[in-house]
């Protein structure tokens, strides 16, 4: 019998697409099976217990010491991560924390308006803007943005992969025989853009902001622009020297989270003279505060405390040139649920066989079906 013969006239076709058939099966057969009940395993001290239910719901417990936690929300899995988001709450948080406090001139303030186009323009330098952020935000899924494509007005486009920094990045050589007309971003150097955007042909550097809900196309928001002169003002020296001869195109991930109700909160505003005036903070999607600027008063600190509250104020100090004042915030846990149900707030599990694994207080966690 001759062997050679029998493998060249042997058809391999059935077999792939029995084979591919097996894989889809399995691949849906291993979706399907994550419903259930889990415990974690490999955090010292920590227990924890998850279930998955078939209507893509899902509740869960953690004890750590004396503190506790539950939660219970909506999960879901795309490629080999499932995610939980618990619910939202509807009562007004109990306590906030505020995490941070930076401060920005006036002319930074004037840019930032204009770029994003609020109106009335002359609004903006004429007020002090106390900008209240929600602290929280989605962690960046797998699938994200991985190159930069662009278009000229004349000659071959060009394509180039992002860096992998927190805030992705690309720089291309500037020709001063043609100019960058329009801009896309995709997943592959292969996949086209779902999207193009047309630049101004005076920009330099260009800021994109994209974010993914799960099981959903990557959407993005049209471009920052900047002028050489804006680049310069805002870039490191490092970066302000490349982009003399560089088009720089930077890409971010921003995904926040809906903030709860709040409580109504006072916002005090202390000058030097002596004086305070105050505002009142009641709706947590309200993300500026403003006050009418006056040359002859000298903003010193300002405070921020829950209305008819006994506890002490929240005060932060500011300097002369500040006229956009940024306060990020967040929500303490719900006593209620407890101290640790923050943790199933927006949780990623990555998928693996037996384990949905985790990454906690410098240990790997793997919930295991029980």
């Amino acid at each position: 019998m001759n062997l050679l013969k029998l493998r060249r006239s042997f058809n391999s076709k059935p077999c792939l697409i029995v084979l591919l058939w097996i894989v889809a099966t399995c691949t849906r057969a291993e979706t399907q099976a994550l419903e259930g009940r889990y415990y974690l395993h490999g955090v010292m001290e920590m227990a924890a217990g998850l279930q998955l239910e078939k209507d893509g719901t899902f509740t869960a417990g953690v004890e750590y010491g004396s503190a506790s936690g539950f939660a219970k929300g909506l999960w879901s899995v795309e490629d080999d991560v499932l995610t939980l988001e618990s619910e939202p709450n509807l009562r007004p948080a109990h306590e906030l924390a505020f995490d941070s406090f930076r401060e920005r001139p006036k002319s930074a303030l004037l840019e930032y308006a204009i770029q994003n186009k609020y109106a009335p323009l002359d609004f903006w330098p004429s007020h002090y803007i106390l900008e209240m952020r929600y602290a929280r935000y989605r962690e960046p899924p797998r699938i994200k943005p991985e190159f930069v494509h662009v278009q000229f007005d004349h000659g071959p486009a060009a394509s180039m992969k992002l860096t992998a920094d927190p805030s992705s990045r690309a720089m291309l050589h500037y020709d001063l025989n043609r100019t960058i007309t329009k801009i896309g971003l995709s997943t592959s150097q292969m996949a086209a853009p779902t999207r193009w955007f047309d630049v101004a042909p005076s920009s330099r550097m260009f800021n994109f902001w994209w974010k993914k809900p799960t099981n959903q196309p990557i959407t993005y928001t049209e471009p920052d622009e900047f002028t050489l002169a804006e680049a310069h003002r805002r870039l490191d020296e490092q970066d302000a020297n490349q982009i003399d001869t560089h088009y720089l195109v930077e890409v971010f991930h921003y995904d926040p989270m809906k903030p709860p109700p709040i409580k109504p909160m006072m916002v005090y505003w202390q000058f030097k003279d002596g004086s305070t005036l105050s505002s009142v903070w009641t709706d947590s999607t309200q993300e500026r505060i403003a006050l009418p600027y006056q040359a002859n008063k000298e903003l010193e600190k300002v405070g921020v405390g829950m209305q008819g509250s006994t506890e002490a104020i929240e005060w932060f100090e500011v300097t002369p040139e500040a006229r956009w004042l940024i306060v990020e915030w967040d929500a303490k846990p719900n006593p209620a649920y407890g101290e640790l149900s923050d943790l199933f707030q927006y949780l990623q599990l990555e998928v693996t066989p037996g384990c949905l694994s985790l990454e906690i207080g410098g240990s790997t966690g793997c919930f295991r079906p029980g």
